[in-house]
């Protein structure tokens, strides 16, 4: 309800994306994480047939749209993140969770 109002206030072309229950993120289109992976994989010259995305919140929810080799969402990540994840690890954000999947997956991608 807050992000509908508060497009609805500003009257701009934005986009709106929570990191947690309380942090609400304004950026302008084309500036989510999603966009960036691509646009870093692009500049590198990179596959995304061997990159691999870690989240947790909604706002890295886009890079989760895209079709990447692997998508990792960390234990304690939000309800729509895991639905798009191909797996889940045992650890959270904040005991290691990124560590666990560059362990587990790094060598598969």
């Amino acid at each position: 309800k807050v992000r509908e109002n508060l497009l609805d206030l500003i009257n701009a072309p934005l986009e709106l994306t929570f990191s947690s229950h309380r942090y609400l993120e304004i950026n302008s289109p084309g500036t989510s994480k999603g966009d960036a992976v691509m646009r870093y994989l692009k500049m590198k010259n990179k596959s995304l047939a061997t990159t691999m995305v870690i989240g947790d919140s909604l706002n890295d929810l886009s890079m989760f749209q895209i079709d990447v080799a692997k998508k990792v969402a960390v234990a304690n990540a939000v309800e729509p993140v895991k639905a798009h994840a191909h797996v889940i690890t045992e650890k959270d954000a904040g005991n290691a969770a990124v560590a666990e999947a560059l362990n587990r997956f790094v060598l598969e991608i």
